[in-house]
């Protein structure tokens, strides 16, 4: 120890140590730090990993919905197209009942021919017949 005030000079540090201290970076890390950046990444491939899922979770639910959808439409233009073919049949059956009807004898006690028609007005009878002849 010195007598008279002055210390034992301090050592001059290392480049590293002058690096860690210019950048704020770290040279060669220590265990603590190393695990502890470890754990930091296994947090972000865990936060990747269940992004990764919940994109694939939706994109899943998106697919879904646009079969739905798709499935509804397809739904509709079949019910749309029986519809349609109800309303041509019944409409069908509907002329052709006026037409027998049109076409239809009505006298009041019609004599039929060998042929099964009115011999009146030639036309078939509209209803059942007691006569042929």
């Amino acid at each position: 120890m010195p007598i008279f005030g002055g210390g034992k000079k301090p050592k001059k540090p290392s480049r590293k140590k002058r690096l860690q201290g210019a950048f704020s970076i770290q040279v060669s890390p220590t265990a603590r730090d190393k695990a502890a950046a470890a754990k930091e990444a296994a947090k972000d491939a865990a936060i990747r990993t269940l992004a990764r899922e919940k994109k694939k979770e939706a994109e899943r639910a998106a697919a879904v919905e646009k079969a739905d959808a798709l499935k509804e439409a397809a739904l509709e233009q079949r019910r749309l197209r029986e519809e349609a073919a109800q309303a041509k049949e019944d409409a069908a059956a509907a002329r052709e009942a006026r037409a027998a009807q049109r076409s239809a004898c009505t006298c009041r006690k019609p004599v039929l021919d060998k042929n099964g028609r009115c011999t009146r007005c030639h036309k078939n009878p509209s209803g059942r017949t007691r006569r042929r002849w």
